[in-house]
């Protein structure tokens, strides 16, 4: 009775999420194109496509013009791409093992990841310590509490960063220079920075400011910009891959890079050189071959080190090896690769925009 009754429970879910995303499937009908140079498909077209997708995988499809889905002959199978949802649940099924050890919690508590990252000699952001916004107290590893100002005087940069948030939500820089303080590299006074410290509820993540290399700084000079690197471990091998990289860049004046900030994304070819085009995410823009503050050509910009950061993240990887994939989040300084952070819950929408990743992805992990 029971393996009759789940046939049954399950399609009365998806009816459910059918009626549910219904509202937002007709919503996407109105969307702007990424590539209004192409001829479209109708309206009533791409809301039965939605209406396809939501009951096929239980999700809207988010990403159908991200994806061009709207062009006319494109189609989901046909071009390449895995669905967010059953993508999602493949990697958080194969980041969970039934073995005693968990390694997610080395990723997400970032100052267990640092102290990892030391012990294997693997360069990472300096992290300062924890600040405290009601106290304005910064209290470190040793547990010793200075405040946060005469922190400032010492290190001069640092990045806060709430405990909490995700995409770069809610970051932002505090500068000390002759006296003076600034706010993402702004003018601002003392009390400025209190209340901007204060804006935010819990705590804050302080680490020093990373310098990168000079080349980084001619695409995009007011962020750090940071690549990211996924790897994958082959399910047949057992060797870690490099299953896709992107390159994130500020823009705007933004001091982060993150696509849901503004940033632009731009897929890396094997050899470290950018692809032809970077993508924004809505309503900052669509689709764009020059960053649009230093006009630098993207198909003409290779990124320094980037071999070294991808073997870095690959050896790194094959120490947590219970963990089936990865994203890093990679800055290059003057001295080469630098980890930022780790996740084990990371995306796969901006990097299947370069041509769909399905084959790649079943082939390591199928």
């Amino acid at each position: 009775m029971a393996c009759k009754a789940a046939p049954k429970r399950h399609l009365t879910r998806r009816i459910k999420l059918f009626f549910r995303y219904l509202v937002g499937a007709e919503r996407m009908t109105s969307k702007e194109s990424y590539f209004p140079e192409l001829p479209h498909k109708v309206k009533v077209r791409i809301f039965l496509e939605q209406c396809v997708h939501i009951f096929r995988y239980g999700e809207l499809n988010q990403y159908y013009y991200l994806y061009g889905m709207d062009v006319k002959g494109a189609n989901f199978k046909r071009n390449n791409l895995v669905a967010y949802k059953e993508f999602m649940d493949w990697r958080n099924l194969r980041n969970r093992p039934s073995s005693p050890f968990n390694y997610i919690c080395i990723l997400r508590d970032k100052r267990l990841f640092a102290i990892l990252c030391e012990y294997y000699g693997i360069p990472c952001v300096r992290d300062l310590g924890m600040l405290d916004r009601e106290t304005m107290t910064v209290s470190s590893f040793n547990d010793t509490v200075e405040e946060l100002f005469h922190l400032l005087e010492r290190e001069h940069d640092i990045f806060c960063k709430p405990i909490n948030a995700e995409c770069g939500e809610g970051i932002f820089c505090l500068g000390w220079r002759d006296g003076e303080y600034s706010i993402n590299d702004c003018p601002a006074t003392r009390e400025a920075v209190e209340a901007r410290v204060k804006a935010t509820r819990g705590g804050y993540l302080v680490q020093s400011r990373l310098v990168q290399h000079p080349e980084m700084d001619v695409i995009y000079p007011k962020s750090i910009n940071t690549i990211r690197i996924v790897t994958i471990r082959n399910e047949h091998t057992g060797e870690i891959e490099l299953f896709h990289a992107l390159l994130r860049i500020g823009a705007g004046g933004n001091v982060v890079d993150n696509w849901s900030q503004g940033g632009v994304c731009v897929g890396i070819d094997p050899d470290g050189r950018l692809v032809e085009e970077g993508y924004y995410k809505p309503p900052f823009g669509l689709r764009t071959t020059v960053h649009p503050d230093t006009g630098v050509v993207f198909r003409e910009f290779r990124v320094p080190c980037y071999e070294q950061a991808v073997a870095m993240c690959r050896r790194f990887h094959s120490k947590l090896d219970v963990l089936s994939s990865i994203g890093w989040d990679v800055a290059i300084t003057p001295n080469g690769p630098c980890l930022i952070e780790a996740n084990d819950n990371w995306a796969i929408s901006l990097h299947q925009v370069y041509g769909g990743l399905k084959d790649r992805y079943d082939e390591l992990v199928k």
